[in-house]
């Protein structure tokens, strides 16, 4: 049961997936279009096959929100081999995040929010989405030909606390899709230095940044995400690309805010209140089964007739 619903489709498959793209990237003819798509397929394919392991193929049209993120990431793994230039790519980012906010909120936008509600809510939205998409193309820009194994820690680190952070949301399916992502994006960070790659382009982004936002949205409108968590998380996710300082020494800071929004659902589930029906369904003890008097077995002490009975005791 461990092997098949969670080492499987959370690390085996995505691994494999990020694995064959990174293998048959590297015997593309020319350089560029290889660049290009080297981490937007692999990355890509790693979400996309740990999801099908995990759930299935998902249905068309897709009736959750989750199997609305699926084809749009499908959506933006083919627009990352097509967007060429800067601007082409910006517009491809936002008809993404366009299409994410309003495929992925159709729920709250129809039966939740007036009007006037959800402008507000997709306008912020928007502009978040849009610093989440800016910070990953910053971030992969910024990475060059050599290796920098600090920024590699950084990716691996934000990914792992998003998984952690859906994880104590109460939502092990998103978790387990995070942390499909992050064994892709670990594949790539170590496959890419074995097989002499550079392992990053801008177009990567466009994956990542669409996965990231698609799972937080649904972390915080469909699991128990609260605010000021998911909002410290992104706000680690668009300091990635920040322009601060010494970057090498900088990257590390940037998990700060994800890591107190860890905590902060952390401590939340853990104070939760308790249920007080949880002895009782938790205990192996057998129940203490005891007579309940009734008029009857007041009328006749030997019980003959009208004698019920009540579980009063599960100790």
């Amino acid at each position: 049961m461990l092997f098949r619903s969670i080492l499987l489709p959370t690390l085996l498959i995505p691994m494999i997936g990020a694995s064959v793209a990174l293998l048959l990237l590297k015997l593309v003819p020319g350089e560029e279009p290889s660049i290009r798509a080297r981490g937007a397929t692999a990355t890509g394919l790693a979400f996309l096959s740990g999801f099908v392991a995990m759930s299935g193929w998902p249905r068309f049209p897709p009736v959750e929100a989750i199997q609305r993120l699926f084809f749009v990431v499908v959506a933006a793994l083919v627009v990352g081999w097509a967007a060429r230039s800067i601007l082409s790519s910006w517009i491809v980012r936002g008809v993404l995040t366009a299409a994410t906010l309003v495929l992925l909120l159709e729920t709250p936008l129809k039966h939740t929010w007036s009007g006037f509600e959800g402008a507000l809510w997709l306008g912020g939205l928007f502009v978040a989405g849009m610093g989440i998409h800016a910070s990953w193309a910053a971030s992969l820009d910024n990475e060059g030909d050599s290796p920098d194994w600090v920024a590699a820690g950084v990716r691996i680190g934000l990914l792992s606390g998003i998984a952690a952070l859906l994880g104590l949301s109460a939502s092990a399916r998103l978790a387990q899709l995070a942390g499909a992502l992050t064994c892709g994006v670990g594949v790539i960070e170590v496959g890419s230095r074995v097989l002499a790659l550079r392992p990053w382009h801008r177009q990567a982004g466009l994956v990542l940044s669409t996965v990231t936002l698609g799972l937080l949205l649904c972390g915080c409108f469909y699991a128990e995400l609260r605010p000021w968590p998911a909002a410290l998380a992104v706000l680690s996710c668009v300091l990635l690309g920040a322009p601060i300082g010494n970057r090498r020494l900088m990257r590390p800071l940037t998990l700060l805010p994800l890591t107190i929004a860890v905590g902060l659902a952390a401590w939340t589930m853990m104070n939760l209140p308790q249920d007080p029906y949880g002895d009782y369904y938790g205990t192996l003890r057998p129940a203490r089964v005891e007579p309940l008097r009734t008029t009857d077995d007041a009328l006749d002490p030997a019980g003959r007739t009208g004698s019920q009975y009540a579980v009063v005791s599960l100790r």
